[in-house]
């Protein structure tokens, strides 16, 4: 793979921009918190940000248009991956992507550690991000792409030897059905159908657009319950058309992925004339969250996280990846 480097017109127009990369709305921030433990029985709470991160409305949108997109559209695109195609982008100046990048999630932590309550104990310290250069334009054109299961590995800078600690991923196009990066979940171990989260394929989040709240939460049975359950895992763009709740406007909440999974209604026990029926919830049972992919919005996790990519029904699905390193100054 070929990184092509930024021109130095691109560089000076990025110096030249008063207007900043930080937009004037609202940052809404979603903290992902799960279990420090893992399937492997490792204890990840040594990490200085723990937690997983959706960032909405924090990027400007002339930056995302005139360094982004801008920066994207002069590259050539790579076609080896038969799902998806990649353009390979360094950053040498650090002044096109990756530092506005450190900017945004730097203070999206800053607001997000006054609520979370595992980041507040050390409060007393600033976060430090650093991006590494080195960057990757993924592109889904063809409907049914998709990523399936797997963990990030770390990557050092060659630069400076800073092993990274989080996979970011800043989406440049907006799916409405389908596309969303899945959190698996790999606390279950293996289902009554033999399959553990690593062994899922052709993934969709089915979504229903269910907001009864007259719903018995004791009846699983209920299919429209089980449709509730489907909706509690897909977090959405949230916009002026859809919004249900004034707290979603703006702050910062916490999601907990643990709430959010049904790994314990996989399978239901019922009695129906004297004969046990057995409900099973579709598929996909090891995911705890799927984050819906909308232009300019920032997903963040540590590496360890399983995670995968739901099939696209809405393309092209386009986002920028990077490496992070969070640590505490």
């Amino acid at each position: 793979m070929v990184f092509v480097l930024p021109s130095q017109n691109v560089v000076d127009d990025i110096e030249s921009d008063n207007g900043g990369v930080l937009s004037q709305n609202t940052i809404r921030c979603t903290i992902l918190e799960r279990d420090d433990w893992n399937d492997e029985g490792n204890d990840t709470s040594a990490l200085s940000f723990p937690h997983g991160m959706v960032i909405d409305d924090a990027c400007s949108k002339v930056w995302l248009a005139e360094s982004v997109q801008a920066t994207r559209k002069n590259l050539q695109l790579n076609h080896k991956r038969p799902t998806v195609d990649r353009r390979f982008y360094c950053d040498s100046t650090r002044k096109v992507i990756s530092d506005p990048l450190e900017s945004i999630v730097r203070h999206a932590l800053e607001l997000a550690s006054n609520y979370s309550v595992k980041s507040a104990n050390d409060k007393e310290n600033a976060f430090v991000v650093y991006c590494n250069k080195y960057l990757r334009f993924l592109e889904y054109k063809t409907v049914g792409g998709e990523l399936l299961p797997h963990r990030d590995g770390i990557k050092t800078c060659e630069d400076t030897c800073i092993k990274s600690t989080h996979t970011l991923l800043l989406f440049l196009s907006d799916c409405e059905i389908g596309g969303e990066t899945l959190i698996m979940d790999d606390t279950l171990g293996v289902t009554w159908d033999n399959i553990n989260w690593s062994k899922e394929k052709n993934l969709v989040l089915d979504v229903y657009e269910n907001h009864d709240e007259n719903l018995n939460e004791n009846n699983y049975h209920s299919d429209s319950n089980i449709r509730k359950n489907f909706n509690k895992r897909r977090i959405r763009y949230i916009t002026d058309e859809n919004r249900l709740d004034p707290i979603d406007a703006a702050g910062t909440k916490i999601f907990r992925l643990e709430d959010a999974s049904i790994r314990s209604i996989d399978s239901i026990g019922d009695y129906e004339e004297g004969k046990e029926k057995v409900v099973r919830m579709p598929p996909p049972r090891h995911v705890n969250a799927g984050i819906q992919p909308s232009e300019g919005r920032i997903l963040l996790f540590p590496h360890h996280w399983p995670h995968a990519g739901a099939m696209c029904q809405s393309v092209p699905k386009i986002v920028l990846r990077a490496e992070l390193t969070i640590s505490r100054a």
